[in-house]
């Protein structure tokens, strides 16, 4: 009992500390961060309403199973922008005018920022998945994945992220002994998937380099070449996103499970550090996948 006592206050001490805010470290450093997460805020809400807007109006894209994987990434990037951002700028800026702590919202921020931070990583998964598919077993790809299917992997997985941060924020054990293990199963997977694009990209022929009199011959050639670059373009971005969500999420694990000890003062003001590095990663998406497709220049997407 003791030590599920222990763990428990401990897992809320990083979440809110009690207490008047009396040091300067503290004041200053939340009202930077602060304003920095308002500018933040509009940043993330412009870059992802500009991804979920661009294919909403583009028949190319609504084609392209891989862009409904990026708008639904987007779409939970979006709520992230629209919800633990602002919630992040307002607790800082009403603790700074208040030299007071605000656990309520805080808690209320966290937990958000729990719950979208599985759904991101998990419609990461499947992004990965589907790439995996479309490259190493086209086949396959073409006859049974399906938007319907894929909308339905997700949903169930961001039902399961719900479920997951409710339990963990109620049973510390369940985070460790539940979360803690799918997490690194899925990293293993992540690593396997990307392991065996780079391979079959790495096998495939390079069609600029084939010779063949027949001109029908050469467009088939042509377009079959144009359609292993998309997808690798596509591959390339999906593994840039997931490499940011890893940097952006590293810091907070080191923290969380105490790798690093730090003064109270300075504790708090890391910790605020790493929440801002997380909802960071909401724009670096949009921004991975806006300027890797749209200033490669490529004729069949928009971004």
């Amino acid at each position: 009992m003791n030590d599920t006592t222990g763990s428990n206050e401990r897992s809320l001490k990083l979440i809110c500390t009690n207490g008047p805010v009396t040091s300067q470290i503290v004041i200053w450093n939340n009202l930077a961060f602060g304003i920095f997460n308002l500018c933040l805020t509009f940043a993330t809400i412009l870059l992802n309403f500009t991804t979920f807007f661009t294919y909403m109006k583009s028949k190319v894209l609504k084609a392209k199973m891989a862009y409904l994987m990026v708008t639904m990434l987007s779409v939970n990037d979006l709520i992230v922008g629209l919800t633990s951002n602002v919630l992040l700028s307002a607790v800082l800026l009403k603790e700074y005018s208040l030299r007071r702590t605000e656990c309520l919202l805080n808690n209320i921020q966290i937990f958000l920022l729990l719950f979208l931070s599985g759904c991101s990583f998990k419609t990461l998964v499947v992004m990965s998945w589907e790439r995996y598919a479309a490259i190493c077993h086209p086949l396959f790809h073409r006859t049974q994945v399906t938007r319907k299917r894929l909308m339905k992997c997700v949903t169930f997985l961001w039902s399961l992220a719900l479920v997951g941060t409710i339990l963990s924020w109620q049973f510390i054990a369940f985070f460790d002994y539940v979360i803690i293990p799918e997490l690194i199963s899925f990293n293993v997977f992540l690593v396997y998937v990307y392991a065996r694009i780079y391979q079959a990209n790495s096998k495939s022929p390079n069609a600029e380099n084939r010779r063949r009199p027949d001109d029908a011959v050469n467009t088939a050639s042509e377009d079959q070449r144009r359609h292993v670059m998309l997808n690798a373009r596509l591959a390339k971005s999906s593994c840039l996103a997931v490499a940011s969500f890893v940097l952006c999420y590293l810091p907070s694990c080191i923290i969380t499970n105490g790798a690093f000890k730090f003064e109270d003062d300075l504790q708090t003001s890391v910790i605020v550090w790493a929440e801002t590095l997380i909802l960071a990663n909401s724009s670096v998406n949009s921004i991975v996948f806006l300027a890797k497709q749209t200033f490669k220049g490529t004729s069949t997407c928009c971004f």
